[in-house]
């Protein structure tokens, strides 16, 4: 993990897209694979969990759990209400990571 310090100079210099990336990789600890693939269909909105049934780790056959924290989850509904489908999380010109 990289100090406080250095992740504020990075989401200073990021644009609003890359910003909630980078915020959402720090919050949940998850691969940015992961993140990149999330759609608001799998985050399980009262438990403040995402439920990945296809990722890196997959030999169990069980879904991985993303836990979201208060920021994360403030992130991922913001995104949620503009979603049309899809990737929640989507580049500067709005495609997928």
């Amino acid at each position: 993990v990289i100090p406080d310090a250095d992740h504020a100079r990075l989401l200073e210099a990021a644009g609003p897209a890359l910003r909630d990336f980078l915020t959402l990789l720090r919050e949940t600890g998850a691969r940015p694979s992961e993140l990149a693939r999330l759609s608001a269909e799998q985050i399980d909105w009262p438990n403040r969990v995402a439920v990945l049934s296809e990722h890196k780790a997959d030999r169990t056959g069980r879904p991985r759990l993303v836990f979201l924290t208060e920021a994360a989850v403030a992130v991922l509904r913001r995104l949620a209400e503009a979603d049309d489908g899809g990737p929640l999380l989507r580049n500067a010109a709005g495609r997928a990571w």
